[in-house]
């Protein structure tokens, strides 16, 4: 009996992963992996989203400004495992990992409480956009989310150096006042103060005798309640 009990446990683990690998190599696995390919340039520290488009090219889709490190690795890659809140060195944490390769992840800026958002080193996110990590790639909160939600295991990565940021360009990275606090753009945290702020406009007068039909506008807190500034050059009469 027991060498039967043992036989069918055996068929049923084999079962089990049989079942495993063919729901990750199904059709809509593979298709919702293949639909996005990231690209990271590490020269210039901006990742940029490409998504498929109905002819079945990639098109730039995203930029994300970030900040990599030396021993960042150059090559082909493809997304594994997902993690939450993970210890990074120091020990210090980080929000939103998904794994590139080894020990090389895409996460936020660290923290220094394991899952207390309130304790980002507002110092290390001043760096983003400059060569600043161990390793891996640190991006803001919002992007690190929209990879670890959007970008799922099996997603190709590539990681290369250019002078050119990317078809989209280097996004600008948001400053923020020395020690510590929360990241601007963790827009879905209740507790986040920036998101108890309301939306301004501030009119910069520009210099004398310039016409600027047009105007620009630079998002200061990446969020959808960020605070937006309009510079408008008017004529001065």
């Amino acid at each position: 009996m027991k060498g039967v009990a043992r036989r069918l446990l055996m068929i049923a683990v084999g079962a089990a992963f049989i079942l495993c690998i063919s729901m990750m190599t199904s059709p809509s696995y593979t298709e919702a992996a293949s639909t996005l390919k990231i690209r990271i340039n590490k020269q210039q520290n901006c990742v940029t989203i490409y998504k498929l488009d109905d002819k079945g090219k990639y098109k730039p889709y995203k930029a994300m400004v970030c900040s990599v490190g030396s021993a960042t690795p150059l090559g082909n890659f493809s997304l594994k495992e997902k993690i939450r809140w993970h210890t990074l060195e120091g020990p210090v944490y980080g929000q939103y990992c998904t794994r590139i390769t080894g020990h090389i992840l895409f996460h936020s800026v660290w923290y220094y409480e394991n899952g207390n958002p309130a304790t980002l080193s507002n110092a290390q996110y001043n760096r983003l956009g400059s060569v600043a990590s161990h390793g891996c790639v640190r991006l803001s909160v919002r992007d690190a989310k929209w990879i670890y939600t959007y970008c799922p295991s099996g997603t190709p990565v590539e990681i290369y150096n250019s002078k050119d940021p990317g078809p989209l360009g280097k996004p600008d990275a948001i400053k923020l006042p020395g020690g510590t606090g929360w990241d601007p753009t963790d827009d879905t945290n209740p507790a986040n103060p920036y998101n108890k702020k309301k939306p301004s406009i501030k009119l910069v007068k520009g210099s004398k005798n310039i016409l600027q039909s047009h105007f620009t506008i630079r998002r200061l807190a990446n969020t959808e309640k960020g605070t937006l500034i309009f510079n408008v050059l008017k004529k001065n009469k």
